[in-house]
């Protein structure tokens, strides 16, 4: 851990870690997904429609009954990595699997991820790890900066995009962050297995649908930047 990664993740509230994980590594969380796909928890949703093409799936708590979650939640280089971006003792909380296959619609929405935890606090970080090369037009999209707004936004649903409930005191309605594009500086990355995206729970993002995009391979080791 450099610290310059800490550096930018503080300050962007997103930060890539390439080549984090090993291929052991890896192949276990793989192994370890196709054990949730073949039997979901009780909390996983389909978010496609059944007439839909593709299938966006998504599920999470279930690291206690899947091994492969819970030895690479808690061993190895995600907490080492955890760690050296905050400050402090780490503590985990969940897996949340999720899983868009090519040739699917649906949108994830804008949103951060504090309001559907039941946690609080500045020292945080979420890591996603991707299983398949993604390209930054099919990968998970930033706000720069948002973490360091100080507001606070109503969960939304995935299925719809719905709000969970009304504006709420200390909460407010998301709003159409595509539509304001140019108001933000907006970041993506190429990502490979192996490396890790590590961002703030307060951090705006989305991810797009995977409908029309073209296979990708591992090339560009630089983020790509939309304003």
């Amino acid at each position: 851990m450099t610290g310059d990664l800490r550096e930018h993740y503080r300050r962007d509230g997103v930060v890539v870690v390439r080549g984090a994980l090993d291929p052991d590594a890896l192949a276990e969380l793989a192994a370890a997904l196709d054990e949730n796909l073949a039997e979901p928890g009780p909390w996983a949703n389909d978010y496609t429609p059944p007439t839909g093409a593709g299938r966006f799936f998504g599920d999470y708590v279930n690291w206690q009954r899947i091994d492969g979650y819970g030895r690479i939640a808690l061993t190895g280089a995600l907490p080492k990595l955890a760690h050296g971006l905050i400050d402090g003792p780490v503590r985990f909380f969940h897996e949340h699997a999720l899983v868009k296959e090519p040739g699917t619609n649906e949108i994830t929405p804008w949103h951060h991820d504090e309001p559907y935890y039941c946690v609080d606090g500045a020292e945080n970080v979420s890591l996603w790890v991707p299983l398949d090369p993604v390209p930054a037009p099919a990968g998970v999209r930033f706000v720069v900066g948002s973490h360091r707004w100080g507001r606070r936004f109503v969960p939304r649903m995935f299925a719809d995009h719905t709000p969970y409930a009304a504006a709420e005191d200390g909460f407010e309605l998301v709003s159409d962050i595509d539509r304001d594009s140019s108001e933000h500086e907006i970041l993506s990355f190429d990502v490979a297995p192996g490396d890790v995206l590590a961002f703030h729970f307060r951090t705006v993002h989305s991810a797009p649908g995977t409908a029309g995009l073209t296979a990708w391979a591992p090339s560009s080791q630089l983020p790509l930047r939309r304003r």
